[in-house]
């Protein structure tokens, strides 16, 4: 029990993992017992695992364990998107990748990573951690593999995207990867999971595939002539100039002369639920007709439109094949769209993968 340490930021994890390394090992015991007839006694509980209350990243790894006594590193860090993290934790990012201009693009879990490979440095370690997948796709894989893979880490096994469900109330959906990593130079073959299949693998790069490392850089430009892709008409008013169905019924019984100039507004979420909210479009409004409407001056965009294509962002937890793509004429659309060159979307509807 005390070759186990372990460490979380709240205490009743902390508690609950105590208990279950406890449990784990009376489990243990009684098999013992029934294999060579002798069981072995804890009580009273006086050994334990050394689970502490602390900031995994401001917590230096090797007060809890000393490097020279650590074989395994092994852990499920805390999901946290690049756009979606409180200032402490956008610190703690900064302090763990210091130096590294790009750092701010990186996931909250990415900290792990880094902390585990330089505990492992000049160590016969290896770890293997949980992640959000978006650490092995885009322009995250090459900002946190590249830097690694360079000082000498490669992958050693690793578990291709999997749906993982949470059984509290709402369901929550996470795709996840399980990443095996080390400084280690081993002649074990490096082993590629995938639902039910597993195949032996030459290379596993930092896009969890069977193939050279090699990275995919982000662009400002496209590599051919094709239009920008951009945001589009996205309000950032939190939601005040948008009307739900019901809510722009509500508007019309207040101003009826507002009818003709509501359009139907999307954004990913809309777009593929097909469930449209709804904005005032007064670009075409005549000033004398406007005063009239004074409710309206208070809801309204002045944004002009165009026919669109329109791409839906939203992550569908691999349930469809292809990425959600129409041209929409008549509308205002926050997710990503091209303008005027109806052809491109020919092109982008294809397989998703």
């Amino acid at each position: 029990m005390n070759q186990f340490a372990g460490m979380d930021i709240e205490d009743f994890p902390c508690q609950i993992a105590q208990v279950g390394m406890w449990l784990m090992d009376h489990l243990m015991n009684r098999k013992v017992a029934e294999e060579f007839g002798q069981y072995v006694v804890r009580l009273p509980l006086t050994v334990s695992a050394n689970i502490r209350c602390c900031n995994a990243l401001e917590t230096d790894w090797n007060e809890l364990v000393p490097k020279e006594e650590l074989s395994y590193i092994m852990g499920n860090p805390p999901f946290g998107g690049a756009r979606m993290m409180s200032a402490e934790q956008k610190a703690e990012l900064q302090e763990i990748f210091s130096g590294e201009k790009t750092a701010g693009n990186l996931d909250y879990v990415c900290c792990w990573h880094k902390k585990a490979a330089d505990m492992m440095r000049n160590a016969p370690i290896r770890a293997a951690l949980v992640s959000t997948n978006s650490i092995t796709q885009g322009e995250q894989a090459a900002l946190l593999w590249r830097p690694l893979f360079a000082d000498g880490i490669h992958i050693d096994f690793a578990y291709r995207t999997f749906r993982w469900d949470n059984e509290a109330r709402g369901k929550a959906h996470v795709h996840c990867v399980i990443v095996g990593f080390s400084h280690v130079d081993s002649r074990q073959p490096r082993l590629l999971y995938e639902d039910d299949d597993c195949h032996e693998a030459e290379n596993i790069n930092a896009y969890l595939v069977d193939a050279p490392d090699i990275f995919v850089n982000s662009r400002s430009k496209p590599l051919c002539d094709v239009p920008e892709i951009g945001i589009g008409n996205q309000p950032i008013d939190d939601g005040n100039y948008l009307f739900t169905a019901e809510e722009r019924d509500a508007f019309l019984a207040l101003e009826p002369a507002a009818e003709k100039w509501f359009r139907p507004w999307y954004g990913s979420q809309e777009f593929i639920s097909q469930k449209p909210r709804f904005c005032l479009w007064l670009g075409d409004c005549r000033p004398q007709e406007l005063k009239k409407m004074q409710h309206a001056r208070l809801s309204v965009i002045l944004k002009p439109f165009s026919a669109q294509i329109i791409v839906g962002c939203l992550d569908d937890m691999g349930v469809r094949l292809h990425v959600v793509i129409d041209l929409l004429d008549h509308v205002m659309a926050s997710a990503a769209y091209c303008h005027e060159r109806p052809a491109v979307l020919g092109c982008l509807c294809e397989r998703a993968d």
